[in-house]
């Protein structure tokens, strides 16, 4: 039996031209503009210095002025496995990429917010909960923390005991 945070299972959805900064402005309920961490208090980010901040304060965001923040999405039909590749966790990066299957692919992670987000609108379930997954996106990993889906700057390929790898195919 595979562990909750790694199933077969897959959603499928058209991604949306929408960049990230797009996702972000239009999901502030779900996505996180916000650090790497959170505190208790769940509404405030805490940045690489200790200071905390609110987390729908877009000029405090790390990632809102990277160039993958407003590139904008391919509309496709993509279909998002809900849960890391199994055997992901605690591999190096380069681990990680040799699991994925033929058909597959990492996703950036402007198609694995948007995923994400359309997943909850459609189910009320989070998918990549308590876990990040590293995406295509040049040392990106994003998850669900708490109550928000944070994109995380993971710049290193190093075993992490929470950080696997997200793949998605083409429908």
């Amino acid at each position: 039996m595979m562990p909750a945070a790694e199933s077969d299972d897959w959603f499928t959805f058209t991604t949306s031209r929408m960049s990230l900064w797009g996702l972000w402005l239009g999901n502030r309920d779900l996505v996180s503009g916000g650090g790497p961490q959170y505190s208790t208090d769940e509404a405030w980010g805490i940045d690489e210095h200790g200071r905390t901040y609110p987390l729908d304060d877009p000029n405090r965001s790390w990632w809102t002025p990277e160039k993958f923040a407003s590139e904008i999405g391919q509309v496709r039909k993509l279909a998002l496995r809900t849960s890391l590749v199994p055997g992901s966790l605690n591999k190096t990066w380069e681990e990680q990429k040799a699991l994925i299957g033929e058909n597959e692919q990492v996703p950036s992670a402007r198609d694995m917010v948007d995923g994400m987000v359309q997943y909850y609108r459609e189910t009320g379930k989070r998918i990549f909960d308590h876990v990040m997954a590293r995406t295509s996106t040049p040392d990106i990993a994003v998850g669900y923390y708490y109550t928000h889906i944070m994109v995380n700057y993971w710049q290193n390929g190093r075993r992490e005991s929470d950080v696997g790898v997200a793949a998605c195919r083409e429908v």
